[in-house]
């Protein structure tokens, strides 16, 4: 089950929705005829207003919602001054996490984790020793000279 299947089905006006009535359409086809369908289911439900306001209201960038493709929805958006729908990371991520304020537990977990990564990095070069050349100086001309002994390479 998607994310959006799942955000969908737990609105409190999904039970009255027809798009529940059909799984076998795919809501978020970019074939027309499959559009086509979903629209025309659309058109009949009785919440296709309440599930409308809700894609406008959380910027959903795909599929068909209350009647409207993304791009009708898009361009619905920004005639009216609403939130213009946008591509956001998957769940689980830490950039959604960061970025976008989602708080599920996939998000969470995926920002517990790169937290996890970047602490031990951090802590790995801090124990990390850096050792510097060896440097000489010339008897000659009290040059410093730079030598890299593991390499068995001298500087001039």
């Amino acid at each position: 089950m998607s994310a959006f299947t799942t955000r969908r089905s737990q609105a409190p006006w999904y039970r009255a929705a027809l798009c529940g009535a059909h799984p076998e359409l795919d809501w978020h086809s970019s074939e027309a005829d499959q559009r086509r369908r979903c629209i025309q289911i659309c058109q009949e439900c009785p919440v296709a207003t309440a599930c409308l306001t809700e894609a406008l209201a959380t910027g959903d960038p795909w599929g068909v919602w209350g009647g409207m493709t993304a791009g009708q929805r898009e361009h619905h958006a920004e005639q009216h001054g609403l939130p213009v729908p946008i591509v956001r990371p998957t769940h689980g991520t830490n950039t959604r996490y960061t970025k976008h304020h989602c708080r599920c537990a996939a998000c969470r977990q995926a920002h517990t984790a790169a937290v996890r990564r970047q602490r031990a990095r951090i802590r790995d070069a801090a124990t990390t020793k850096w050792t510097s050349p060896a440097i000489e100086y010339s008897e000659r001309n009290d040059q410093p000279r730079c030598s890299v002994a593991a390499a068995g390479v001298d500087a001039p």
